[in-house]
């Protein structure tokens, strides 16, 4: 009989969860995701390979429910600071440094979403995204906003997001490359800013 790790038997299931997940997290940050195996995983909560799959279909899973559960609230956390009395420009500067700053810390789980999204599955990425669709959403609303209000230039909010985004993920893969991330945040920052908000136009 494996041994009971809680009060009751769903206690102990949704301990034994939260301890996998914990233990992902902490190797997946220490030795890499590609260098950690459900094996190793097991073995730190002290239960066998096999338990792992009572839980989780694959070492995939592992990492997209650790982005399910960790994005969210830090999504949140960046979104409800920020005032909806600024002006769009304001709010937008806020959302872009939120996000880059969690990406910075490079010992939280962002850093694996931007390492190995890209050699996911196709279903393990459109829940990553999911994962963190509020701060889309936000950014698409305040270019709307910005739209409204004439602060920003002739061009489609829906557009304007995508192009936000996308510099936006740029940063965060000039922040991972740096050896001190959180050092460098400050002028990543003023570098995304600068060219979303003048682009490559020179004044005269």
């Amino acid at each position: 009989m494996p041994r009971i790790r809680a009060e009751n038997i769903q206690a102990h299931k949704e301990q034994t969860r939260s301890d996998l997940l914990a233990s992902a997290a902490a190797q997946f940050a220490r030795y890499g995701y590609h260098d950690t195996a459900l094996a190793d995983i097991a073995a730190d909560v002290g239960v066998g390979r096999t338990t792992v799959y009572e839980y989780f279909a694959d070492k995939e899973a592992v990492l997209v429910t650790l982005v399910e559960e960790t994005m969210p609230p830090v999504v949140d956390s960046i979104v409800d600071s920020i005032s909806p009395d600024l002006p769009a420009r304001a709010q937008l500067e806020k959302l872009v440094r939120g996000h880059l700053e969690f990406i910075a810390d490079d010992a939280n789980v962002a850093v694996l979403i931007m390492r190995e999204a890209p050699k996911l599955s196709a279903d393990a990425q459109a829940r990553i995204r999911n994962s963190h669709g509020r701060l889309e959403q936000a950014i698409l609303a305040t270019c709307k906003k910005g739209a409204r209000a004439d602060e920003f230039g002739d061009i489609s909010p829906t557009q304007a997001a995508e192009l936000v985004n996308t510099v936006v993920m740029w940063g965060a893969r000039l922040l991972l490359r740096r050896d001190r991330p959180k050092a460098a945040l400050d002028g990543v920052v003023e570098t995304v800013l600068e060219f979303l908000f003048n682009g490559l136009s020179v004044t005269r």
